[in-house]
């Protein structure tokens, strides 16, 4: 067990350090916008007039991508569901429109390029897995982004040493669900209590609270705002405020 500090709090007697990725660990917002900004435009070519309302409805505004929107957190079934949605509002059937909503994210992935290859960690994260490699605490991810995706960023940016368990999204069951956390502390045979979480969303404070864990911490260097993080045990600006103590 180890104990770490951010900002003044101490996190005292931690076997486990559960991380999301997008945002707190991989620096993904660019990827994102490109995404939502293509699978908008499959839509809008088989429905002309729906873009604005589906980038609305990912959290574009007129300046960025919000990144506790839809598009930023939420997984991929979520999103689907989100646009089959606006797309439902033209009067279409529900399930010709989800059809449609998966057929476009689907013509979509046939053209973008490797997501890991442009997602990166951001600065000082792999100094901070490296710091925490050789202490008796527990490292794992549990992502909305999907299995595939989130073994990928570990692969591709050599991380794979630092992590015990590596989760992502799961069919009917999302952030904040606390039977995910659950899993997670399960598999690495560690005490629920004792389980410190960090993210840069309300469903990471939240799934921490909901589960009984040690505490949270909301990170907002993905460009996340501290009013989008109530109930954090501690904020996070920075990576270098995260500290072991001795």
């Amino acid at each position: 067990m180890v104990t770490l500090e951010c900002n003044g709090v101490r996190f005292q007697d931690v076997q486990a350090i559960v991380w999301d990725k997008d945002g707190t660990l991989a620096d993904s917002l660019g990827f994102l916008r490109n995404l939502g900004q293509k699978r908008a435009q499959a839509v809008e070519s088989e429905i002309p007039g729906l873009a604005e309302a589906i980038l609305r409805s990912f959290g574009f505004t007129a300046e960025s991508l919000n990144p506790a929107g839809l598009l930023a957190v939420g997984t991929r079934l979520e999103n689907e569901i989100g646009v089959a949605t606006v797309i439902a509002q033209t009067g279409r059937d529900w399930i010709a429109s989800l059809t449609l909503a998966r057929s476009a994210f689907g013509q979509v992935d046939q053209g973008l390029a490797r997501k890991a290859d442009l997602t990166l960690p951001f600065d000082g994260i792999v100094n901070l897995l490296r710091s925490l490699h050789n202490q008796p605490v527990k490292l794992a991810i549990l992502s909305s982004d999907s299995q595939t995706n989130v073994e990928d960023f570990v692969a591709r940016h050599d991380l794979s040493s630092y992590f015990q368990q590596l989760v992502g999204a799961r069919v009917g069951i999302s952030k904040p669900a606390p039977q995910l956390l659950q899993l997670v502390c399960t598999s690495l045979k560690v005490d629920l209590r004792h389980t410190l979480v960090i993210g840069d969303a309300i469903a990471d404070i939240q799934l921490a609270t909901n589960s009984g864990a040690l505490g949270s911490i909301g990170v907002t260097w993905g460009g996340v705002m501290p009013a989008q993080l109530d109930g954090a045990t501690a904020i996070a600006h920075q990576v270098n405020q995260i500290r072991l103590q001795s």
